[in-house]
């Protein structure tokens, strides 16, 4: 069996989901759950030839606070992001 790396390009992606979301393209989907993300990423595989040596996410931790100096940790959309972050990095891919 081949081991593969899959990169990400997380806001890309993110993007890309949020839209076929909108559209109805997917239905009890719901891509800030890391099963629910680890699952899509699995269908790119090539079925039993394929499986997965390790996922390279690249996203950046979002501002702690913003240039007028707010601070932004306090905020829903931090805290949803940093908890996405330590989520998706405990992933048993086994």
């Amino acid at each position: 069996m081949k081991k593969v790396a899959i990169l990400v390009d997380w806001d890309n992606l993110r993007g890309i989901l949020q839209k076929a979301l909108k559209e109805g393209l997917f239905s009890k989907f719901n891509f800030n759950k890391p099963e629910h993300l680890l699952t899509f990423l699995r269908a790119f595989l090539l079925d039993n030839e394929e499986e997965i040596y390790r996922i390279f996410f690249y996203l950046a931790p979002p501002l702690r606070e913003c240039p007028k100096g707010n601070d932004l940790t306090t905020t829903p959309t931090y805290r949803h992001a940093t908890r996405f972050m330590e989520n998706i990095a405990k992933q048993d891919l086994g």
